[in-house]
């Protein structure tokens, strides 16, 4: 619970940062930047965890990493979570912050999965059907699941449509065996 407040408070300085220095956007993108490798690199993850290295190496380490692909806020940010000693927690402070400004910029993401790759009509379609409930711009991630046999299954916050065949089917064997075992 105290790593999520902290993540949150570091978050929200960032943002108000950026927006102090109307560099909301190139922000946003450095700290994608940053999520991205953190995610996609086992070694940059373990470095930031290590409690061997020193918060100094620790950010030597960084700026070789980021200092020609983000601007200097974001890393004037990196810099002070590791002199902070936050570094460890820096994955989850960069996703609340790409969080933070979503929510700032009215942006909502939205899930669908569907049995075969959406075409371009599809893809706007269900965009307009979350439009039509959020207010805000779409943000849609796609995925595939050849077990849905038709249909799609949408995710929204909370929310979950499931208009997939395969659901349907399982629906009509429920209903088969319930009037068929009296």
């Amino acid at each position: 619970m105290k790593n999520s407040k902290v993540a949150k408070r570091y978050a929200k300085s960032l943002l108000d940062m950026s927006l102090e220095n109307n560099s909301l956007d190139k922000t946003f993108e450095d700290m994608q930047t940053v999520l991205r490798a953190i995610g996609e690199s086992r070694d940059l993850e373990l470095m930031l965890l290590s409690p061997v290295l020193q918060p100094s190496q620790k950010v030597k380490a960084l700026e070789a990493v980021f200092t020609d692909h983000v601007e200097e806020l974001s890393m004037k940010f990196i810099r002070l979570i590791c002199s902070h000693g936050r570094e460890k927690m820096m994955k989850g402070i960069v996703a609340e912050f790409i969080a933070q400004v979503k929510v700032h910029k009215n942006i909502i993401e939205a899930y669908v999965t569907t049995a075969t790759p959406l075409d371009d009509s599809s893809r706007e379609k269900v965009k307009s059907i979350v439009k039509e409930s959020h207010n805000g711009t779409v943000e849609l991630h796609e995925a595939v699941d050849a077990s849905l046999v038709g249909g799609f299954i949408l995710k929204v916050g909370d929310q979950r449509i499931d208009a997939s065949v395969a659901s349907k089917l399982r629906k009509l064997k429920r209903e088969f065996v319930g009037t068929h075992a009296n």
